[in-house]
């Protein structure tokens, strides 16, 4: 009798335990179920302080390898592997660090991803013991009740800086200043610390604050005066020189419809292009008039690439000189998004841009751009010195072929997913970010294309 009872009860726990499993797996991508789940496992967690994040626990198995399919471009064949995150929010970004790269969430978080060349299930997601930036998330989320508003206030750039022998991680995030109910775009810094195999960061550090800080508005495009503005952020930020970052700001929709221009205005931050001393936090304006700035790159020639959305449609890469003028709100190729309206109602000047830095490329309509790169490795055939612009709303990838940095070819290179950011290894592999659907909540993850290698005769 006793024996059947604990055969039961040893029934009764493997099924509670397999059905817990399931209900697990079921929930990835979502926030509140993998919460609820948390909590009813022994040693589980339940911490929805955040209303948006995740329990970072759950990270420790993650990525979660999906497959690895086959991109075709007209030089290169690419295997592409896919590894699902469990993140909740579309904004986060990743940067190069040595052989691998590193990945912050939305919410500050600093991950190293390691991948097992050999077996792709056995690529790991590991957490640094890193601190998480502050960024008054917490209070935000309890003072403003808007979704929209909550999921654009979050981290949106990451770079390693390189000075002598020291690493340094910067990142571009939102801040909330809680007493003055206002938010600035700013920059923190941290010190990279090697102990052996282990990665670390020293306590962040506040480097930059957008000015002045901005009060929130809220409501939509139909009501003036009222707008997301968490919006056209910009946020971008790369290595200038041995002491310098750059930065982008966007217009967070001040342009001059639904609110006060700002952009075209010198004692302000935004729709700006900012150069930031990380060692004594020294800044100037380098160069205005964007829109929403979404790529940054410099290459080893400091030449600078920059891409930024337009309105309804005028998607742009430009090359960004110091002290120059590229015309937003009073310059662009796409129009209102009141398409009954055949002109940006700003724009004077027949799409010449006429006065201002012309774009060397513009989209019409709009693709959704983010950010890009220059191939600087020799991993793919034909590649080398061609400009990767990533999209969100196309779900490709660009390809730029440049003559004297005129844009010769283009072509499109399907990925699938909208792809919020991108990077070259040192390897010369390329790590896109990115995003299932145009939903907030759907699961990132990280794609690795590399060159076919066709598998050798036997």
């Amino acid at each position: 009798m006793f024996k059947n009872h604990k055969k039961k009860i040893i029934v009764i726990v493997l099924l509670g335990i397999i059905s817990t499993y399931y209900a697990y797996k079921s929930c990835i991508g979502n926030t509140y179920c993998i919460n609820f789940v948390s909590s009813i496992i022994p040693g589980g967690s339940h911490n929805s302080s955040q209303k948006y994040e995740i329990d970072l626990s759950i990270l420790k198995s993650y990525p979660q390898y999906i497959e690895t399919s086959t991109i075709h471009s007209a030089h290169n064949s690419i295997e592409a592997k896919r590894f699902e995150l469990p993140s909740s929010h579309r904004y986060g970004a990743i940067a190069a660090y040595k052989d691998t790269f590193i990945f912050m969430d939305a919410f500050g978080k600093l991950f190293l991803f390691n991948i097992d060349e050999k077996d792709a299930k056995n690529s790991q997601l590991l957490k640094t013991s890193s601190p998480a930036l502050n960024i008054n998330k917490k209070e935000f989320d309890e003072m403003h009740d808007n979704e929209a508003l909550i999921q654009g206030f979050a981290v949106k750039g990451l770079v390693v800086f390189k000075n002598n022998k020291k690493n340094y991680i910067v990142a571009s995030t939102f801040k909330f200043n809680i007493a003055n109910n206002c938010q600035t775009i700013s920059l923190y810094k941290s010190e990279v610390i090697n102990d052996k195999n282990s990665f670390t960061t020293s306590k962040w550090e506040n480097i930059f604050d957008s000015t002045p800080c901005l009060k929130f508005r809220h409501g939509g495009k139909t009501d003036p005066g009222a707008v997301y503005n968490t919006i056209s952020s910009g946020g971008k930020v790369q290595q200038y020189d041995n002491d310098s970052v750059l930065l982008t700001t966007g217009d967070l929709e001040n342009n001059g419809l639904s609110s006060p221009d700002l952009v075209q205005d010198m004692s302000n931050s935004y729709g700006k292009v900012i150069k930031v001393n990380i060692f004594n936090k020294d800044n100037k304006i380098f160069s205005l008039g964007h829109r929403n700035p979404q790529g940054l790159f410099i290459n080893k020639d400091k030449v600078i690439f920059e891409t930024e959305h337009g309105p309804y449609g005028g998607d742009e890469v430009n090359i960004i000189k110091e002290n120059k003028n590229y015309g937003w709100p009073l310059r662009t190729f796409g129009v209102n998004y009141d398409v009954k309206a055949h002109r940006w109602v700003f724009d004077k000047s027949d799409r010449t841009h006429s006065g201002y830095e012309k774009p060397i490329m513009s989209w019409v309509p709009s693709i959704g751009i983010s950010n890009l790169i220059q191939i600087e490795k020799d991993h793919f055939d034909y590649w080398k010195n061609d400009l990767i612009v990533s999209t969100l709303q196309n779900t490709v990838l660009y390809r730029l072929h440049l003559n004297n940095y005129n844009v010769i070819t283009i072509e499109n290179i399907t990925i699938g997913h909208r792809i919020r950011d991108i990077i070259e290894l040192n390897d010369g592999k390329i790590v896109l970010l990115t995003e299932d659907s145009k939903n907030w909540n759907d699961p990132k993850s990280f794609i690795i294309l590399n060159k076919f290698k066709p598998a050798s005769n036997p």
